[in-house]
């Protein structure tokens, strides 16, 4: 399987042959293609919810791995109607694990707000790290949504 970008690597979790997860310094490994599932199903517990961008947009730019290629690709359905996911974590604050590039491609169109599922972090899932598989190696190392080049 050779992946190009981050839309061929979209696309490979979109078909199921990869999974999905996010991964934060601190907080650790979620598993995005499980939540999505699970929200989906009603397994964990969420609540939908509105969000300003403007609280999200800033921090998102400078701290995520933003594939431009990837956010002007994204189909009409998936940047309008798709939400995102973000956790609450225990200390009170909220974590956006799912949906940057959407949160970016709907600034460009003019939307000032973007649905969420919000999810407690305790009920967040993680992969099953026995059977987990380290992300494509893109040469750069994944700290907290963000590709940083290896030393």
């Amino acid at each position: 399987m050779i992946i190009t970008s981050k839309s061929k690597l979209m696309h490979y979790v979109e078909v199921g042959l990869l999974q999905e997860v996010f991964q934060h310094s601190v907080m650790g490994i979620f598993d995005i293609s499980g939540m999505r599932i699970a929200i989906a199903k009603g397994s964990i517990p969420h609540q939908r919810v509105q969000v300003d961008m403007s609280s999200l947009l800033g921090h998102t730019m400078a701290n995520r791995d933003i594939c431009m290629d990837r956010v002007n690709e994204l189909s009409n359905e998936s940047w309008l109607f798709d939400p995102g996911i973000i956790l609450h974590c225990k200390d009170g604050t909220h974590c956006l694990i799912d949906g940057s590039h959407r949160l970016i491609r709907r600034a460009q169109e003019g939307r000032t707000t973007m649905n969420f599922f919000m999810v407690e972090e305790m009920d967040a899932l993680r992969p099953d790290l026995n059977n987990y598989i380290d992300a494509f190696d893109w040469g750069k190392e994944l700290k907290d949504g963000k590709l940083i080049p290896r030393h």
